[in-house]
């Protein structure tokens, strides 16, 4: 078998994240993981993972991203506001 035949294992699932397979899983592919809108990545990470030959063994190299809730006011946009029912009561009209 030629390393390049070898597979890694199927990546984790990241939370608030979507992966991109690019390729395969065979030595020298990569994966990309995305946050999803409204979501920002905490880590420096570019969250790209690279399928790897290493002391006979194949593995992901790189950083998965960590993805958090966005709390810059840019990204207001990207949510829906909901406003409990009821009515407004004005006073002193």
């Amino acid at each position: 078998h030629a390393t390049t035949d070898m597979l890694c294992e199927t990546p984790t699932n990241v939370a608030n994240a979507r992966l991109t397979i690019n390729g395969s899983y065979r030595v020298g592919s990569s994966v990309t993981y995305t946050c999803m809108k409204g979501f920002t990545d905490t880590t420096e990470s570019d969250g790209r993972l690279t399928c790897v030959f290493v002391n006979n063994g194949v593995y992901w190299v790189g950083k998965e991203p960590i993805c958090t809730l966005s709390t810059e006011m840019g990204k207001q946009n990207d949510f829906i506001l909901f406003r409990p029912r009821g009515s407004i009561t004005m006073l002193g009209l």
